[in-house]
């Protein structure tokens, strides 16, 4: 995996005058603070940056975001093409993780920063992957205090956002990860508040959000001897909740079932096009996401699956029951 270090990333950072700073379509809080954390340090040194994001950005607390992102490049396209500003790629290591704005970007120079261990390698002209960092905003961070000790409050409290919610709130944080609670502590000085920040993720929750993780719980499938929990989101089950659709709690809720290793949740996506998350206590679910032309995290991970849902069921249990008998055999 080709990785550049930091010295790389500040070199063009400082050369260059003109940025365009993309993130993976679905962004999370990770994806988008990421984003937003990186624009704002760039503008205060006087660079012009844009910032795009295929989206969508349906949550509630994605509300203050939207109106600093474009969806789609095709109203500034002339510009772009003329201008050519570097392009920086956050929290995905792989070019058509950012959607629709792939096409529009990809003869710019482009640096990728990602804390994903699995994407593709040729992507990028500069790459700062690091696996072992909890989130990318804890890369942004790194990257800006090398450049500047200083950090606004407004960039601490994001960058401290996205953080929480890759890591859970500190709860899936591994051993060796002392280095990375160190930058955590730098933001919490910065001003960044843990209590509110908590707030932000779990109060203010509608009803109709619990009503969802209800539903999914009810009709979920048990299988494996209860190891592994397949979930599916129907058409009708999108119409019946839209963006009331709070999966974080459904995992949560799920993940904390005595035997429970695998989850996965298939979402309707449109005709014949679905949304495959996958999450584990502790197996690799990253390489089966990779195999379907994903990727993400060790334990938490994803992909994207064109085709019937009977099969796409049949073959994700065929493998899920494939990793459950290898890790079962070790």
């Amino acid at each position: 995996m080709k990785t550049d270090t930091i010295e790389a990333i500040l070199k063009v950072l400082t050369d260059s005058e003109n940025f365009l700073i993309a993130g993976h379509f679905q962004p999370d809080p990770d994806c988008l603070c990421s984003q937003w954390s990186l624009a704002e340090f760039l503008k205060r040194k006087g660079k012009k940056v844009t910032l795009a994001n295929a989206g969508p950005m349906t949550r509630d607390d994605f509300e203050p975001f939207r109106p600093l992102f474009y969806e789609s490049l095709e109203s500034i396209l002339p510009q772009i093409q003329s201008e050519k500003p570097v392009l920086i790629v956050v929290d995905c290591s792989s070019g058509d993780r950012i959607g629709s704005l792939q096409k529009s970007t990809e003869n710019l120079c482009t640096v990728v920063i990602d804390h994903h261990a699995n994407g593709d390698e040729n992507f990028g002209d500069i790459r700062y992957i690091d696996p072992t960092s909890p989130s990318t905003t804890l890369l942004i961070k790194r990257i800006l205090c090398a450049w500047d000790q200083s950090l606004l409050t407004a960039v601490a409290d994001n960058l401290f956002w996205g953080f929480c919610t890759d890591s859970g709130f500190f709860r899936f944080l591994q051993k060796g990860c002392a280095p990375w609670l160190r930058d955590v502590a730098d933001l919490v000085e910065a001003g960044a508040v843990p209590s509110r920040t908590y707030a932000k993720m779990m109060f203010g929750k509608s009803l109709l959000s619990r009503r969802f993780t209800a539903e999914m719980v009810r009709k979920m499938k048990v299988l494996e001897n209860g190891r592994f929990f397949l979930a599916t989101v129907t058409k009708a089950i999108e119409k019946r909740y839209g963006d009331e659709k709070d999966t974080s709690l459904f995992y949560d809720a799920v993940m904390a079932v005595k035997g429970c290793e695998i989850i996965a949740l298939i979402k309707y996506e449109g005709r014949r096009h679905y949304a495959v998350s996958l999450r584990s206590v502790r197996i690799d679910v990253g390489k089966t996401a990779l195999s379907y032309g994903g990727g993400g995290h060790k334990l938490a991970a994803g992909f994207r699956f064109k085709g019937s849902l009977f099969a796409l069921k049949r073959q994700l249990k065929q493998d899920i029951a494939c990793l459950l008998k290898k890790e079962t055999s070790l």
